[in-house]
């Protein structure tokens, strides 16, 4: 029990802690166009020492502490520069800042080779939190002004997030972190995750009308025979087969799913949670233990619609299906740089992300869009379980497109109605060769032919997509694009960026090698 007074504090599950070179516009700090950012959590090491040079911490020695990939980012960026390469008026500018006491400018050594610190660099710490029955927040302090404030926040991520008892009142900076949410009362935690979870029984009123035909049709059919494509997940761990395919790892801390279903066409996979006696007939069925014919209607309708017992000529029939789909999206995307793929979605996974969706808003984990080109639109940036439902995008794209692509960003976003989207291109995605829109949800929901169109100047002409719930847009991102004013009903959208597979270089402050980052 607490004394009187005081309180239980741990690190807010949902604050996000990176440390980074600032750019120099605001809007671009709002869109995490960072020349140089790294995870509190993830590279801690680059992270402490981001922040100590930025505030005028350090005195200068070797840099043997720092592991290569993070002395890597520091010289390809210009954080750390050759010593004889600095420019007359940065050599004076850095003996000012030390005559002046604002802040120490040392020297390194690594494998003999001098180094200095940029002058010219801004560092900053970003933080975004999110605190029971509030929007999240985000903030940036900049290292030099913030230095104490920064360095407790570094220390506590470090601490891995235990709680700490704190007399109240409490002592700065603790004072100061409790006010921005990045220590709240346990007894007020928002949860990490869990939004996503849910029985497979529950989602059947979620599959919209226009996919509900085709998942019934698949109940119906006879001949079923086992996929092949079935992993039935045993412990805490996501198997190690699958861990390349499913994103972030860390939306899964408490969302792991019973059952991945893959899809032998299309590569990409569904997830499913299930009862403990349904789980138990799939494992018996992968086993060899019980075959489809022993199973009652019920269960073979459920399992079925999860295309885990699909009819025997269905892996053919789908592959003409998706070859199909797959001919006329590269043919479109050829002449028009864009394409529809319609029903990209499995019904059941549909229903699971729009529920996840109307989850996320509802309680208040979206922020608002305040952008003057942007209204009635809540988002995040690079959400934990987009990640997984981009990597499957991913899969689908690479089994078309002439040469191969890897997931680096997202955004989540929800659309009220009287929203807009004005004209505007995603230069700020640099590198991005392909962007994918994809609609999770619509409420009311609608058809393709009162959907809200997607509107791309190309080639000297308008084009106008329409997408009902399942549908997915790709187009070329240096592509102006907008959306006119909503009507009649919300969505739910989610924007996926890709670069090539064998792009090497800085996204949005993070260097991407052979996968997109996960942190």
């Amino acid at each position: 029990m607490n004394s009187e007074g005081d309180d239980d504090l741990l690190v807010n599950p949902r604050a996000t802690v990176k440390v980074a070179i600032l750019p120099s516009k605001k809007r671009d700090i709002k869109r995490r166009l960072f020349l140089l950012s790294c995870d509190a959590g993830e590279r801690p090491e680059l992270s402490r020492f981001l922040l100590d040079l930025g505030a005028g911490q350090l005195t200068g020695g070797d840099l043997d502490h720092l592991p290569e990939d993070a002395l890597r980012d520091l010289l390809d960026v210009g954080v750390l520069v050759p010593s004889d390469s600095l420019s007359l008026r940065d050599r004076l500018r850095r003996k000012l800042l030390g005559l002046v006491g604002r802040r120490r400018e040392p020297s390194f050594v690594r494998a003999g080779r001098r180094l200095a610190g940029n002058p010219r660099m801004r560092v900053g710490m970003f933080l975004s939190t999110k605190t029971l029955n509030q929007p999240p927040v985000e903030r940036v302090f900049e290292a030099r002004k913030d230095y104490a404030f920064c360095s407790a926040i570094l220390a506590s991520v470090a601490a891995g997030g235990a709680a700490v008892r704190v007399p109240r009142p409490a002592p700065l900076p603790v004072s100061k972190l409790v006010d921005v949410g990045f220590l709240v009362p346990s007894r007020e935690a928002p949860r990490a995750n869990g939004l996503l979870a849910c029985r497979v029984e529950d989602l059947t009123d979620l599959v919209p009308r226009g996919s509900r035909a085709a998942s019934e049709r698949q109940a119906a059919a006879g001949g079923l025979v086992l996929n092949r494509e079935i992993i039935v997940q045993r412990g805490a761990r996501v198997p190690g087969e699958l861990v390349a395919r499913v994103g972030r790892p860390r939306w899964v801390s408490e969302d792991l799913p019973d059952l991945w279903v893959g899809d032998p066409i299309t590569r990409a996979l569904s997830i499913y949670w299930l009862r403990p006696e349904h789980k138990e007939i799939v494992q018996a069925l992968v086993e060899g233990r019980r075959s489809p014919a022993d199973l009652d209607s019920d269960v073979l309708a459920l399992l079925s619609r999860m295309d885990v017992l699909v009819p025997k000529d269905d892996e053919a029939r789908r592959g003409r299906e998706w070859r199909e789909r797959f001919d006329s999206a590269r043919e479109s995307l050829r002449r028009r740089r864009c394409a529809l793929i319609p029903d990209m979605l499995h019904p059941l996974q549909l229903a699971l992300w729009r529920r996840y969706c109307r989850k996320m808003y509802d309680e208040r984990y979206l922020r608002y869009d305040d952008d003057y080109d942007t209204k009635g639109r809540y988002y995040l940036h690079d959400e934990d379980a987009s990640w997984f439902l981009q990597e499957q995008a991913c899969s689908i794209l690479n089994r078309f497109l002439p040469s191969p692509v890897k997931p680096v960003s997202n955004f989540f976003a929800v659309y009220r109605e009287g929203a807009f989207l004005g004209r505007h291109t995603d230069g700020q995605e640099v590198g991005a060769t392909h962007a994918m829109s994809v609609l999770i949800d619509t409420e009311p929901e609608v058809g393709r032919s009162d959907a809200w169109p997607l509107c791309l100047s190309a080639n000297g002409r308008t084009e106008r997509l329409l997408l009902r719930a399942g549908d997915a847009a790709l187009f070329d991102p240096h592509v102006p694009h907008w959306r006119d004013r909503l009507q009649g009903h919300g969505c739910a959208v989610m924007i996926f960026w890709f670069v090539p597979a064998d792009f090497r270089g800085y996204f949005k402050g993070q260097y991407i090698g052979e996968r997109a980052p996960v942190s």
